[in-house]
């Protein structure tokens, strides 16, 4: 909506939630001012949350830190996220009362076709997807940013620091600590804002760990599968082969992976074109072998095994979001990966 902050200057409604997307804080009138945030905080209904979209990148860490340490300022209870695990951009959560997350009603809006639909375009499948975009929040944030100046209307540091910063940081990212210091330490954060989660609890563990792996966030994953090896409580037989499973696979990260991976199955025992593209990439053709997936079309809709082979001559081609595409349905086949718990590596 254009011109959103004169409309929320100008309103007398209580909204009980409030979205702002301003792409690149480098415009005028940037909604990162403490005038605007505290308008925004009279505008939230009591129990109300105001969101804040933030880019890291093209910004100094003296600046992203101002930005936030403003926003601070204001809400008493902040939660910062990341839309995806590979994102360079962050989402600020800002209320009067403490931001918790609930375990059922996540689940519930999971299932909810409308939400299901929009979180899974953040790679968002199951509640404990979210451990992994928690970046940070509370006490702890505070102390990561640290003290220093604020950004107000009077020194409008965003709007004349942002451009300078481009000279800089459009070639390489700001050291963060509020984002570096929380890989592995997760697990001890976690508790404070996502509510009815046992930490204790080998089932919520496991989970944890396996989703973490999913998300590349491998120092995280290793607190969750250090805090279940030392855990108490008794472990379901389905808890202990899901954590073997995620163990293993980290392991595989940590060393090398020298295990050859046989998908012996129906499908591929009665492919000839399947032989023929395993035949060239095992002969280091691998050129070959993608032209021979490529042509004639169809070969991913042969199975997924068909699929996974197809994915790794394209990632080995380089050819990135062609791989992506190709290896995300593989992964949603839970028979196949409890078959062979490799492709996740």
């Amino acid at each position: 909506m254009k011109n959103f902050d004169t409309l929320i200057v100008i309103s007398v409604a209580l909204y009980k939630i409030i979205i702002i997307f301003q792409k690149r804080h480098i415009l005028p009138k940037s909604s990162t001012f403490i005038d605007f945030f505290h308008i925004a905080k009279q505008r939230l209904a009591k129990d109300g949350v105001f969101l804040q979209w933030l880019q890291l990148y093209e910004l100094s860490p003296k600046n992203i830190h101002a930005i936030l340490r403003t926003f601070q300022s204001v809400f008493p209870e902040v939660v910062v996220f990341s839309p995806n695990p590979t994102s360079n951009d962050t989402l600020l959560l800002g209320s009067r009362k403490p931001i918790t997350f609930n375990k059922q009603r996540l689940a519930a809006a999971l299932t909810d076709k409308r939400f299901g639909d929009e979180l899974a375009r953040a790679e968002v499948h199951e509640p404990e997807d979210l451990f992994g975009l928690f970046v940070s929040g509370g006490e702890k944030l505070v102390r990561r940013i640290g003290p220093g100046p604020l950004n107000t209307d009077d020194n409008a540091m965003i709007e004349f620091g942002a451009p300078q910063d481009l000279l800089e940081y459009s070639q390489k990212d700001a050291r963060l600590p509020f984002v570096d210091q929380i890989a592995g330490r997760r697990i001890d954060e976690l508790p404070e804002f996502f509510a009815q989660f046992d930490f204790d609890s080998p089932s919520t563990l496991a989970r944890g760990a396996e989703r973490l792996l999913r998300q590349g966030r491998r120092l995280d994953t290793q607190s969750f599968l250090s805090r279940a090896e030392s855990s108490q409580v008794e472990t379901s037989s389905t808890s202990a082969a899901s954590l073997k499973k995620t163990k293993a696979i980290l392991d595989w990260f940590e060393g090398a992976f020298d295990q050859t991976v046989v998908l012996d199955l129906p499908e591929t025992r009665n492919s000839l074109r399947y032989a023929k593209v395993l035949r060239r990439l095992v002969n280091g053709e691998e050129e070959k072998a993608l032209e021979l997936a490529d042509f004639p079309d169809g070969f991913e809709k042969m199975g997924p095994a068909h699929r996974f082979l197809y994915a790794y001559l394209c990632l080995l081609d380089q050819r990135i979001t062609d791989a992506a595409f190709l290896i995300d349905e593989v992964l949603d086949n839970q028979d196949f990966v409890d078959s062979f718990p490799e492709v996740l590596y």
